[in-house]
Protein backbone atom coordinates (compact mmCIF):
# COMPACT_ATOMS: atom_id res chain seq x y z
CA UNK A 1 0.00 0.00 0.00
CA UNK A 2 2.96 2.20 0.58
CA UNK A 3 3.76 2.12 -3.16
CA UNK A 4 0.25 3.24 -4.01
CA UNK A 5 0.40 6.31 -1.76
CA UNK A 6 3.74 7.26 -3.23
CA UNK A 7 2.26 7.08 -6.69
CA UNK A 8 -0.72 9.18 -5.59
CA UNK A 9 1.68 11.70 -4.07
CA UNK A 10 3.62 11.87 -7.32
CA UNK A 11 0.40 12.28 -9.27
CA UNK A 12 -0.71 15.05 -6.91
CA UNK A 13 2.65 16.81 -7.35
CA UNK A 14 2.30 16.53 -11.14
CA UNK A 15 -1.23 17.93 -11.00
CA UNK A 16 -0.09 20.87 -8.86
CA UNK A 17 2.87 21.44 -11.18
CA UNK A 18 0.53 21.35 -14.20
CA UNK A 19 -1.81 23.85 -12.49
CA UNK A 20 1.13 26.15 -11.79
CA UNK A 21 2.32 25.85 -15.38
CA UNK A 22 -1.21 26.59 -16.63
CA UNK A 23 -1.41 29.71 -14.40
CA UNK A 24 1.95 30.88 -15.75
CA UNK A 25 0.81 30.27 -19.32
CA UNK A 26 -2.41 32.20 -18.70
CA UNK A 27 -0.50 35.06 -17.06
CA UNK A 28 1.96 35.22 -19.98
CA UNK A 29 -0.90 35.05 -22.49
CA UNK A 30 -2.70 37.86 -20.68
CA UNK A 31 0.42 40.01 -20.72
CA UNK A 32 0.93 39.31 -24.42
CA UNK A 33 -2.71 40.17 -25.13
CA UNK A 34 -2.31 43.46 -23.22
CA UNK A 35 0.83 44.27 -25.20
CA UNK A 36 -0.88 43.49 -28.51
CA UNK A 37 -3.91 45.65 -27.57
CA UNK A 38 -1.62 48.55 -26.64
CA UNK A 39 0.31 48.14 -29.88
CA UNK A 40 -2.94 48.05 -31.89
CA UNK A 41 -4.19 51.21 -30.14
CA UNK A 42 -0.92 52.97 -30.92
CA UNK A 43 -1.02 51.94 -34.58
CA UNK A 44 -4.65 53.03 -34.85
CA UNK A 45 -3.79 56.40 -33.29
CA UNK A 46 -0.86 56.85 -35.69
CA UNK A 47 -3.03 55.93 -38.66
CA UNK A 48 -5.76 58.32 -37.53
CA UNK A 49 -3.21 61.12 -37.12
CA UNK A 50 -1.79 60.45 -40.60
CA UNK A 51 -5.27 60.46 -42.16
CA UNK A 52 -6.19 63.69 -40.38
CA UNK A 53 -2.95 65.31 -41.54
CA UNK A 54 -3.60 64.22 -45.13
CA UNK A 55 -7.15 65.53 -44.90
CA UNK A 56 -5.93 68.93 -43.65
CA UNK A 57 -3.39 69.06 -46.47
CA UNK A 58 -6.03 68.19 -49.06
CA UNK A 59 -8.41 70.77 -47.56
CA UNK A 60 -5.70 73.40 -47.92
CA UNK A 61 -5.01 72.39 -51.51
CA UNK A 62 -8.70 72.47 -52.38
CA UNK A 63 -9.10 75.86 -50.73
CA UNK A 64 -6.08 77.27 -52.58
CA UNK A 65 -7.35 75.86 -55.86
CA UNK A 66 -10.79 77.34 -55.23
CA UNK A 67 -9.32 80.73 -54.38
CA UNK A 68 -7.17 80.74 -57.52
CA UNK A 69 -10.17 79.77 -59.64
CA UNK A 70 -12.27 82.50 -58.02
CA UNK A 71 -9.54 85.08 -58.60
CA UNK A 72 -9.20 84.02 -62.23
CA UNK A 73 -12.97 84.17 -62.67
CA UNK A 74 -13.09 87.62 -61.08
CA UNK A 75 -10.24 88.85 -63.30
CA UNK A 76 -11.96 87.41 -66.37
CA UNK A 77 -15.25 89.08 -65.47
CA UNK A 78 -13.51 92.37 -64.80
CA UNK A 79 -11.76 92.17 -68.15
CA UNK A 80 -15.05 91.42 -69.90
CA UNK A 81 -16.80 94.19 -67.97
CA UNK A 82 -14.01 96.60 -68.88
CA UNK A 83 -14.35 95.66 -72.54
CA UNK A 84 -18.11 96.07 -72.43
CA UNK A 85 -17.80 99.40 -70.70
CA UNK A 86 -15.23 100.57 -73.24
CA UNK A 87 -17.60 99.70 -76.09
CA UNK A 88 -20.51 101.45 -74.43
CA UNK A 89 -18.65 104.63 -73.77
CA UNK A 90 -17.79 106.36 -77.02
CA UNK A 91 -14.99 108.53 -75.86
CA UNK A 92 -11.58 109.18 -77.14
CA UNK A 93 -8.96 106.54 -76.28
CA UNK A 94 -7.39 108.48 -73.41
CA UNK A 95 -10.73 109.39 -71.85
CA UNK A 96 -12.08 105.86 -72.38
CA UNK A 97 -9.09 104.29 -70.55
CA UNK A 98 -9.54 106.64 -67.60
CA UNK A 99 -13.26 105.90 -67.47
CA UNK A 100 -12.71 102.14 -67.56
CA UNK A 101 -10.03 102.36 -64.86
CA UNK A 102 -12.40 104.39 -62.66
CA UNK A 103 -15.26 101.95 -63.13
CA UNK A 104 -12.99 98.96 -62.44
CA UNK A 105 -11.72 100.65 -59.30
CA UNK A 106 -15.28 101.16 -58.08
CA UNK A 107 -16.20 97.53 -58.90
CA UNK A 108 -13.18 96.07 -57.13
CA UNK A 109 -13.92 98.07 -53.97
CA UNK A 110 -17.39 96.57 -53.68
Amino acid sequence: MHGFSRSASEIMDKVLEAESDARNILKTAGQEADRLRAEARLKARELTDRIQQQTRLEEGQITESGLRAAEQEQQSRLTLAGGAIAKEIHLEADSRGKAVASVLEIITRS
